[in-house]
């Protein structure tokens, strides 16, 4: 397998949990340290839908010269 990022060979490999009593398959690059998991796959085959940004309502004081 390639990398995605790089074009670097990518190795199977396994990440542990914190606790170390779970274990996650990954794949990794050896050139740039990329990995890939399940969920990284299937987000990038389909992305979910991008979130809506709320855009801070400005409150801008006008004031009238006479």
């Amino acid at each position: 397998m390639m990398c995605g990022r790089c074009g670097g060979m990518m190795v199977p490999d396994r990440l542990l949990d914190d606790v170390g009593l779970a274990t996650l398959s990954i794949w990794r690059c050896v050139c740039c340290g990329e990995i890939l998991d399940s969920v990284i796959a299937v987000n990038r085959d389909h992305p979910p839908a991008a979130r809506r940004l709320r855009m801070p309502k400005l409150l801008l004081r006008v004031r009238l010269v006479r």
